[in-house]
């Protein structure tokens, strides 16, 4: 079976590809380019929920199990549905440094096999550059960390420029307030709860 690529899709009308896309259905396109296709939709679908360019890899084999899908394929499917689909703002910068870092490593390996050692080792750095690079999207363990605060015991209100409030009289004003009103017993004393827990007292105690 001949090995898909982008190239290929690149001479099929763009109208028949998403006539394809929408139906798995065409006589236009050879069936090697619909899988081609099928695989490039799921791993773009699992690319943009998850981001992370090793679990999609995963993600896609486990899917395409059935068709023996190696990891190499995988990962070139990704790489393929990232230029194809152009979703560089909905991936992770670690995912697009780690492609990249492949590529520069393939280059790599070519210049090698040409003699070329110079550009072969200027690849390869960059590459490793890319791979250890901090992707400034991810969060920092240690800013979720609950941080202790140290309160002093003899910490008094006015040093924190908050007034003193005796909760004694502001609860004789709220339950002399409710007694205006015209209210059921139940009702007022529904109410006069809400209030304890606002003053943080306890009702029963206070009554």
């Amino acid at each position: 079976m001949p090995r898909p690529s982008l190239r290929e899709l690149d001479h099929i009308d763009p109208t028949i590809i998403a006539e394809f896309r929408r139906t798995k259905q065409s006589m236009a396109i050879p069936e090697y380019l619909q899988k081609y296709i099928i695989h490039l939709d799921r791993a773009i679908e699992i690319m943009r929920y998850c981001g992370d360019l090793y679990k999609s890899v995963r993600q896609l084999m486990e899917e395409f199990q059935d068709e023996d899908m190696s990891f190499s394929v995988a990962r070139s499917r990704i790489y393929d549905a990232i230029h194809y689909f152009h979703i560089n703002n909905q991936i992770k910068n670690e995912a697009w440094n780690q492609y990249y870092a492949d590529r520069f490593e393939v280059m790599a390996d070519d210049n090698k096999m040409l003699g070329d050692m110079k550009e072969a080792r200027l690849c390869m750095e960059k590459a490793h550059e890319l791979r250890t690079r901090r992707d400034e999207n991810a969060i920092n363990p240690d800013d979720l960390k609950i941080k202790d605060q140290v309160i002093s015991p003899d910490l008094t209100p006015e040093r924190l420029g908050l007034k003193e409030r005796n909760l004694r009289k502001l609860w004789l004003d709220t339950t002399t307030f409710l007694e205006e009103l015209e209210l059921d017993p139940g009702h007022r004393k529904k109410i006069l709860k809400e209030a304890a827990e606002v003053l943080d007292a306890d009702y029963e105690e206070i009554n």
